[in-house]
């Protein structure tokens, strides 16, 4: 449990490793300089593949134009030209503000004490963060006056 709370709430979120992870430019043949400027990325690259597929494709537009205003026309994982504004600045001040304890739930399973996972969770990681209030209310979306298409 100790690895996924540190990872969310602690995360060691490094220039570099926003580099492997999030995108970077890099020569298409590493070895050979005079080769072509690519992107790449771990997740950019993941993003890339998730759009490669026409039904990823066809629902992520489904979305984008039947909740325009909402959280649900965001694309998880971010869609890949987006990936390339983002900065590792950028990353933090999301983290900051998404991944805090007031803006979580906790789920456990198993057969174990719950009072001591509630005692663990609390002593080594709740108790250095003050409660922020958080809204997560998704508002509806308004009414059509008229019909939305699109082509793809």
């Amino acid at each position: 449990m100790s690895v996924y709370m540190d990872s969310v709430f602690n995360p060691i979120l490094r220039q570099l490793d926003f580099r492997q992870e999030g995108w970077r430019l890099e020569h298409e043949n590493p070895w050979d300089q005079h080769s072509s400027i690519i992107f790449k990325g771990v997740v950019f690259n993941e993003m890339k593949g998730y759009f490669a597929s026409p039904e990823n494709v066809y629902s992520q537009v489904a979305q984008n134009l039947l909740y325009p205003t909402t959280t649900y026309s965001k694309v998880s994982g971010g869609h890949p030209i987006s990936i390339l504004e983002l900065t590792c600045d950028q990353l933090k001040a999301f983290h900051a503000e998404h991944y805090h304890p007031s803006n979580a739930r906790f789920f456990t399973y198993g057969n174990f004490s719950l009072c001591g996972h509630l005692k663990h969770l609390n002593q080594d990681y709740l108790q250095y963060y003050v409660k922020s209030a958080v809204n997560t209310e998704i508002p509806y979306e308004p009414r059509w006056l008229e019909p939305v298409s699109t082509v793809l």
